[in-house]
């Protein structure tokens, strides 16, 4: 964890927690009742997707309007930056104007922070941004710079898994804010919209460990719907045979994209969808089984498995040879196949409670900690 608050610092109002993602963030305080709460703007929606349209050299959208607009003007909409996090030459060129990293990642702080103003009437001055555990100090520098160029105190940079662990009662046990009480060892299993991690933790002597991490940052939930989006897209094509394929054309793949994301989310409560494809003048109407789903996504589901494995046999290695939990975050571990696979496999009993907003309450959680422990000294 790193530290971004200048020394002395104490904050005047509540540290809210924020969870700065890859494909989708989040923005949380400490409710009067102690309970994290997650701040939605005037969209309503809990979640802001990390996407950038620049619709000028300094006008700019943030959040679903850029998402949408990816698939009509995909060279001045930039989503993934938190992959380029920490990488000192990387830019973003639109209209004349080069972004960095921590400079695009500050316009998605600065929506969740109007959001935060809409919810409650006040904007939030200190954060605590939560980081993937394998990110090193580069990458949590530019975290900071990030916060910093968002007009942010940055009160600390907290681990991912540390964060969903919190805010699903790691260390709270006793319902109150000291660590001290409990001693637990968990796995957290992360699979988010762009990358998947396996983190073991462990809680001891009054301290937070990071004991072992496995992940690839080049998988996430977003390659599920590609595996559908293809699938949808022979199917469109054999029954119009003389209609263009949706995925040789920009706007046509990005919409296929988004109708296979919501045909993922529908087959996690349900057996059964209908997909509707329209592109080129032709119309198809797709079946898809949630057993489908499962069987063209075997080998990924599968990777996923051998990295948690491998977290598993790190930890072993470090003296825990088993976790008392395990907790489900990110929204693609929503799948049910997830907690099939670890229960069958591993012989695990996962936990799952709005994984896609355990980690933003759980900074909140952090930020409310620290913000006591300051008001103490």
């Amino acid at each position: 964890m790193i530290r971004g608050a200048r020394p002395g610092y104490a904050p005047a109002v509540a540290v809210h927690g924020i969870d700065l993602g890859t494909t989708n963030s989040a923005i949380a305080r400490v409710g009067k009742d102690g309970r994290p709460e997650v701040l939605a703007g005037l969209s309503g929606a809990a979640t802001t997707p990390s996407v950038v349209l620049f619709a000028g050299p300094q006008e700019y959208v943030v959040g679903e309007g850029a998402r949408r607009e990816a698939r009509l003007d995909p060279e001045h909409v930039c989503a993934l930056v938190k992959r380029r996090m920490g990488d000192a030459e990387w830019r973003f060129v639109a209209h004349g104007t080069a972004w960095s990293a921590p400079a695009v990642s500050s316009l998605i702080l600065k929506s969740l922070v109007a959001d935060a103003g809409f919810a409650t009437g006040e904007e939030p001055t200190a954060a605590v941004i939560t980081v993937p555990a394998y990110f090193g100090d580069e990458e949590r520098r530019a975290t900071v710079l990030a916060g910093t160029y968002a007009n942010l105190d940055v009160v600390e940079v907290l681990s991912e898994p540390i964060a969903a662990a919190l805010s699903y009662g790691f260390g709270r046990l006793d319902g109150g804010p000291d660590l001290s009480k409990t001693s637990e060892t968990v796995l957290v299993y992360d699979l988010g919209g762009g990358t998947f991690d396996a983190t073991v933790i462990e809680l001891a002597d009054r301290r937070i460990s990071v004991l072992a991490v496995e992940g690839d940052h080049q998988l996430g939930g977003a390659d599920w719907d590609e595996r559908i989006a293809l699938h949808l897209s022979r199917r469109f094509c054999a029954d119009n045979p003389d209609a263009e394929d949706p995925l040789d054309d920009s706007a046509g793949s990005q919409a296929l994209v988004l109708a296979a994301e919501r045909a993922k989310l529908q087959l996690s409560d349900a057996e059964r969808t209908e997909v509707v494809v329209t592109h080129d003048g032709a119309r198809a109407t797709v079946p898809l089984s949630r057993d489908e789903l499962e069987e063209m996504t075997a080998p990924l589901l599968r990777r996923t498995l051998d990295l948690t494995r491998s977290c598993l046999d790190e930890a072993a290695r470090r003296g825990v040879a088993q976790v008392d939990r395990v907790l489900l975050v990110g929204g693609s571990s929503r799948m049910p196949a997830v907690a099939e696979l670890l229960r069958r496999e591993l012989h695990l009993d996962p936990q799952l409670h709005d994984p896609e907003l355990a980690v933003a309450r759980g900074a909140a959680i952090y930020g409310e900690k620290t913000e006591l422990e300051r008001m103490v000294t």
